[in-house]
């Protein structure tokens, strides 16, 4: 099967990866994501995951195994989520721990930072969200 590697978000937490058969990354993906976040369609070999940090670590994965990989946000504009929100910026449940929080900044700092072919105006977002974050839990 000829199939060119995406990532499509269907929603801003959810990704639907498309790939062509590649054993080693099938086992990251199921080592990386819990069970109960991600599922197989056999028939389209796509991989939906679920969760921000799922999701954004998901399309980390594809983009490791196959750097070329197209990358969709339908709609972008009006899906990115409001800068007031630090958790919503960085896909996180207002009840993540700190460590989470880490690690979704710097997951989604990889992949939208501009020397990477990122957004600026997304990049500017996170590093925001990141810096409430870490002022509140200072406090």
């Amino acid at each position: 099967m000829n199939t060119r590697p995406t990532a499509t978000y269907i929603a801003p937490d959810v990704v639907e990866l498309v790939f062509p058969y590649r054993p080693e990354l099938i086992q990251a993906i199921k080592a990386a994501i819990p069970k109960e976040w991600r599922s197989y369609e056999p028939g389209r070999h796509a991989w939906t995951v679920q969760g921000g940090a799922n999701a954004s670590r998901a399309e980390a994965l594809l983009r490791s195994f196959f750097p070329d990989a197209t990358v969709h946000h339908p709609g972008s504009s009006t899906q990115r989520p409001a800068a007031r929100d630090p958790y919503a910026v960085l896909h996180l449940r207002p009840t993540a721990p700190p460590q989470l929080v880490d690690v979704a900044y710097r997951t989604l700092a990889k992949l939208s930072h501009p020397d990477r072919g990122g957004d600026q105006a997304a990049m500017t977002s996170i590093n925001l969200a990141y810096e409430q974050l870490r002022q509140e839990e200072s406090i």
